[in-house]
Order: structure tokens, then C-alpha cells, then sequence
């Protein structure tokens, strides 16, 4: 199926994604969808916003990626809800990518680590604390939950760099 992830420029990848009410059968249907999209398109991070969905729902985790080949194995887990509460102050400068801009990294500072609260498929509530790589994806698919790209992060445009696609 063509154009399964919404590129830059779409109305919905600009907007504040809404709250995550209904914890069914439909939302895990939906969280399949993403884990497999993500997968299928060598992503180590997926937002519901970039499918399509305003919905507060993100996807991350890798194993053997071939887009990210130095990165360790992430197990895949879904944040419903999330929300960070703190942030490090201690900030490192990487270049990202995102299957809704396919083919470009740029350089983005984001803080080293994190900690906050999410609820999982059922609703609970769970609390995180990430670091390094983890705590990158996280807050770069928060952004997109809040109608942010990468794009809007980089300060130096002259470090941004192509990056050949790995398709499917």
C-alpha cells in the first residue's frame, strides 16, 4: 500500500495529537499496525499521527535494524499518553532521521535522559526512565504527538546530510 507513512507537509503531522480514551480490542489492532509499519519501513520509533491516526499512541524498539546498524537491540514497546516529566540538562547533538522525512538527517540536540509516565494498553500507568538512544526516540515521537518535526529542532542547517532510504 502506497503512501502508509504521511509525509512532511501534511495537516495532521502539525497538529497536537488527541488523548487516548478507548482501550480496546481496536487499539491493540492499531498498535500491531504500527509495530509492523515501523518494522516493515526499518524504523526504530513510529508515531499514530504519521499513519494517519490523531491519537497519543507511539511505537518504538529494534532488533538488527539495517537503517540504524550500531545501535543494540531496543524490545519493542508502546507509550499510550505519554508524558515526560523531567528532562537532563545535559544535552548531545545527533543526527535523526523519520520515515515522514524520508531520506534527510539533520542534527538535533535532545537531552540524554528522561523520566515520565505513560499508560500501556490497558490503561495503567506506567513510569519511564530513559537514557541515551531510548530517551532520543522517545522525545523525537512525542514531537510528532505534538505536531512537531525534527525539522523544527535543527539550528544548523549546513549539517544536514542525505541518507539513502532502505525500502521494503
Amino acid at each position: 500500500m502506497e503512501n502508509e507513512i504521511l509525509k512532511i507537509g501534511e495537516d495532521l503531522l502539525k497538529v497536537i495529537a488527541l488523548p487516548v480514551v478507548n482501550f480496546d480490542e481496536n487499539l491493540l489492532l492499531l498498535v500491531n499496525k504500527m509495530y509492523s509499519l515501523m518494522q516493515k519501513y526499518y524504523g526504530v520509533g513510529l508515531a499514530a499521527p504519521q499513519i494517519g491516526i490523531s491519537q497519543r499512541i507511539l511505537v518504538y524498539g529494534t532488533t538488527s535494524n539495517v537503517g540504524y546498524p550500531n545501535t543494540p537491540d531496543i524490545p519493542c514497546n508502546v507509550l499510550i499518553n505519554p508524558v515526560i516529566l523531567q528532562y537532563s540538562n545535559k544535552q548531545e547533538e545527533l543526527l535523526e532521521g523519520c520515515l515522514s522525512v524520508p531520506n534527510i538527517r539533520g542534527p538535533v540536540n535532545r537531552s540524554i535522559s528522561i523520566a515520565g509516565y505513560a499508560q500501556d494498553l490497558t490503561g495503567k500507568i506506567i513510569i519511564f526512565e530513559e537514557q541515551g538512544f531510548l530517551a532520543r526516540i522517545i522525545q523525537h515521537e512525542i514531537d510528532h504527538l505534538n505536531g512537531i518535526s525534527f525539522l523544527q529542532r535543527i539550528h544548523d542547517f549546513s549539517k544536514v546530510v542525505f541518507a539513502q532510504a532502505h525500502n521494503p
